[in-house]
């Protein structure tokens, strides 16, 4: 077991740009989403929590380029996974990419409840962040509330909980919150790598 932490990017295996380019923070809004995909299950060793990053990360690459487009990806278990870094812009609101930090929960939650680990692991990031990323540890709201938005992400159950999210009913006051440690990610052969266990070369 291990306190909360942010796994980052080369963990996971990130192989995409890390955004458009550098943005100020300090006074980020944050907004969570829901990425649609499916959800990883809650139990260990997490080797599909890794892989749903990184399906994130060809989604985001495939429709608007420069890799994954949120900045803090979290998974039911309560995995959080740097996305696109957060001093830099990230491609998950239209026209409103530059002010904001961008939660995704990994899942469908028009369908279905936001698991307690995620609800949990989103309270330790928002406090984690207060004071150097964005003010306070409080959602702004949902991708609807963003200006300009046109859209029901997150979801019906994700949306329904914000405004207990933000009232610290999900906060573990004087106490971390623990999470399983996670499996690193795997080993992708390089190509010599690759052609030395085919027998191709060397």
């Amino acid at each position: 077991m291990q306190e909360q932490r942010i796994i980052q990017r080369p963990e996971w295996g990130a192989s995409h740009d890390d955004g458009f380019g550098p943005r100020p923070v300090g006074d980020l809004e944050v907004y969570v989403h829901h990425s649609v995909t499916i959800a990883p299950d809650l139990l260990p060793p997490f080797d599909d929590d890794y892989a749903a990053i990184r399906r994130l990360e060809e989604i985001g690459e495939s429709r608007f380029g420069r890799g994954i487009s949120y900045h803090f990806p979290i998974t039911p278990a309560g995995l959080i996974f740097e996305g696109v870094t957060v001093d830099r812009v990230g491609s998950a609101i239209a026209n409103y990419n530059t002010p904001s930090a961008n939660i995704v929960w990994v899942g469908n939650y028009d369908v279905n409840d936001p698991p307690l680990p995620m609800l949990q692991a989103t309270d330790w990031l928002l406090h984690h962040g207060a004071g150097k990323w964005w003010r306070e540890p409080l959602i702004t709201g949902g991708h609807r509330d963003a200006p300009g938005a046109q859209t029901a992400c997150p979801g019906r159950f994700a949306y329904n909980v914000l405004d207990v999210l933000n009232a610290g009913a999900f906060h573990a006051e004087g106490a971390p919150v623990v999470v399983d440690n996670p499996v690193p990610p795997p080993i992708v052969p390089t190509v010599p790598d690759q052609l030395a266990l085919d027998g191709r070369w060397g």
